[in-house]
């Protein structure tokens, strides 16, 4: 197949195709364009306004007329052609630029209408420039005299709680462009006057402010408050100057309130001052007082606006008592009297519960210890004895003294809610004795001579309650432990005890014997037969008997030692022992030795006529220690205890 090209046909076919197309899609691109540019438009009309608006916030405007250029001098508005000549350094997306564009500012209320005229001429910056010329200055006016100057920086003014003389200083005007007839005109949002007086040129020339009639002299008054723009308006021959003045005078009283916190704390507690001026000049200070009869001068609000706590706020650290607040604007208008309470600080701890004494003696006894009472936040709990911290929200704890205590020793804390502590400690006299009585000693009595038992007093003592009677006696005590119970003042059961020995005893009567019956061992003595032999020769003659005190044979008499014996007859182996004597007794020979009684005692304590008593107690009258009366030699057994 050959190539073949377009035909022109075709060509002019495809041409008019694409400028129809063309022609369709322009108009729409230029629409699209257009949309484009009047959103960038309107988007930088937004911003002009935002930027006003903050201008008016900040400098409280009422009223104004300011062309966007006066916005980018001040900073508001940024330039976005910085290097363009001047008032083309906000390009227009529609065209031109921003620069002379006027913003209209009209307060409503709380808020601002705000409205761009771009109508160039009503808002010239020749006319900017020409009021550059004129200054405002005020005054404080004291007693009908201009006081101190309230200015602050350009067109802005401190607040005053003083009426104010305006002036407006045209000393700046070139003489040329003063009119020969002045038209002036001074206007507010609630006033309008204009003048045609003369122009006042050196303020310090009027000492009358009443008499001050001239045009660029006005004179701001209110009772209450006011924070208003005040226009002055003069015609030059160059054309019409104004010069804006933003004057605030407060004359009200500010307000002050007061919070604190209920909540319990163991120190002083923050009370919140809070200072409410409304559109006033703001708070400057606060003053707090306990004397309700104090009045406070300026000097006196040492307590200034802490930031840290809020906006006219402040805060103060106090006791417990009644308090007293004033506040104070930044003119010095002082506020009513407002008085608050401060209450719930607790900084004691809790009084102590102390234990009550015992006053008698028991068997037993409980005391209580612990918390007592707290005049804030109340009793939290008690330490136990000897111990410092709190186990638990126990507040007391009792104590059962169930044995012998004269005394207990307790040492405790207490705490409240707030963990305020108090160091409680008490010796208590408790009195319990639960210590059987006893006996410290005891008195014996008739000890190893009794035959029917002993006599014994005991002593009782107790060491607490005490005891009576202090004694006791109990007789015929006889061999063995005998146990008595006593019984102290409280019915506590002691014992007694003393242990009793008996003792045999046996005596020989009736003997006429150099040994004891006992010790020679004989159970009885007989007389002796009477011998022939060598031996008794002596005593035969003097017709006596012999004794027989030693007998090998008793039964047969035999085995005999033959004592020579002279019951008062004369002989020569007895006569040494009887003579000098008015009651003889008898002589005993016992192999080696005579002995020789003159008198019934020794010759019991001598010859063996043992006695437990005296003579009169064992002689029977005619028996005496002599060889005819002592037939025999009797054993007398008895018992005796000791």
């Amino acid at each position: 197949m050959k190539n073949r090209a377009f035909t022109i046909v075709e060509l002019l076919g495809v041409i008019v195709i694409l400028a129809i197309l063309v022609l369709l899609a322009v108009p729409t691109y230029n629409k699209v364009l257009e949309t484009v540019r009047q959103s960038q438009y309107d988007t930088k009309i937004e911003n002009i306004k935002s930027k006003a608006y903050t201008y008016a916030t900040e400098n409280n405007i009422d009223s104004d007329i300011i062309s966007v250029n006066k916005l980018i001098e001040m900073g508001y508005l940024l330039e976005e052609k910085p290097d363009n000549a001047d008032y083309e350094k906000i390009e227009n997306p529609l065209g031109g630029y921003l620069d002379l564009y006027c913003v209209n500012i009209i307060r409503n209320g709380l808020e601002y209408d705000i409205t761009i005229d771009t109508d160039s001429s009503k808002c010239s910056v020749e006319d900017e420039n020409i009021s550059q010329n004129i200054n405002i200055l005020a005054y404080e006016i004291e007693d009908n005299k201009i006081g101190a100057s309230i200015f602050r920086n350009e067109d802005e003014f401190n607040w005053t709680g003083k009426d104010v003389i305006l002036f407006a200083d045209l000393s700046l005007v070139p003489e040329e462009d003063m009119p020969e007839e002045i038209v002036a005109t001074w206007s507010s949002s609630t006033d309008n006057e204009e003048k045609t007086s003369p122009i006042l040129t050196d303020l310090t020339t009027l000492t009358n402010v009443n008499e001050a009639n001239y045009s660029n002299i006005y004179i701001v008054k209110t009772d209450n408050l006011l924070n208003n723009e005040y226009s002055f308006t003069i015609n030059l021959k160059s054309g019409p100057a104004l010069k804006k003045a933003r004057i605030k005078i407060d004359k009200e009283k500010p307000f002050v309130q007061t919070s604190v916190s209920a909540t319990w704390s163991d120190g002083n507690k923050d009370a919140t001052l809070v200072g409410s001026d409304g559109l006033g000049s703001g708070i400057k200070g606060f003053f707090v007082t306990s004397n309700p009869n104090y009045t406070p001068s300026a000097s006196d609000f040492n307590v200034p606006v802490d930031l840290n706590v809020g906006e006219d706020m402040a805060k103060v650290r106090v006791d417990v008592g009644g308090y007293y607040t004033y506040v104070m604007d930044n003119v010095g208008n002082i506020s009513q009297v407002s008085n608050f309470e401060i209450s719930n600080i607790d900084k004691t701890g809790p009084t102590c519960l102390y234990p009550v004494d015992n006053d008698t003696w028991r068997l037993s006894f409980s005391y209580t210890y612990g918390c007592s009472s707290d005049s804030g936040t109340g009793c939290k709990c008690t330490s136990k004895n000897g111990e410092v911290e709190c186990n638990d929200n126990t507040t007391s704890y009792k104590v059962d003294i169930t044995s012998t205590k004269v005394y207990d020793v307790v040492d405790w804390y207490v705490y409240d809610n707030l963990g305020n502590s108090t160091h409680c400690t008490k010796t208590v006299n408790t009195l319990v004795d639960t210590t059987p009585p006893y006996c410290p000693s005891y008195q014996k009595y008739n000890v190893k001579t009794s035959t029917s038992g002993l006599k014994v007093t005991f002593q009782t003592k107790d060491d607490h309650s005490g005891i009576s009677p202090s004694s006791f006696t109990k007789t015929n005590l006889r061999d063995g432990l005998h146990t008595f119970k006593i019984y102290d003042n409280l019915g506590n059961e002691g014992t007694c005890s003393v242990r009793v020995y008996a003792q045999p005893q046996v005596r020989s009567r009736y003997c006429n014997t150099g040994e004891r019956c006992e010790a020679a061992g004989c159970e009885e003595v007989k007389m002796c037969p009477t011998h022939s032999d060598e031996t008794l020769t002596s005593c035969d003659s003097g017709g006596g008997n012999q004794m027989c005190t030693s007998c090998s044979d008793p039964q047969n008499q035999t085995g005999c030692t033959e004592y020579p014996c002279n019951d008062g007859f004369s002989g020569s182996d007895c006569e040494s022992a009887n003579s000098g004597s008015s009651n003889p007794s008898h002589s005993y020979e016992d192999g080696e030795e005579e002995c020789g009684c003159d008198l019934y005692y020794e010759c019991a304590s001598k010859c063996g006529c043992a006695s437990w008593g005296s003579w009169s107690g064992w002689r029977d009258g005619s028996r005496g220690c002599s060889a005819s009366g002592c037939d025999d030699c009797e054993n007398d057994h008895r018992t005796v205890y000791y």
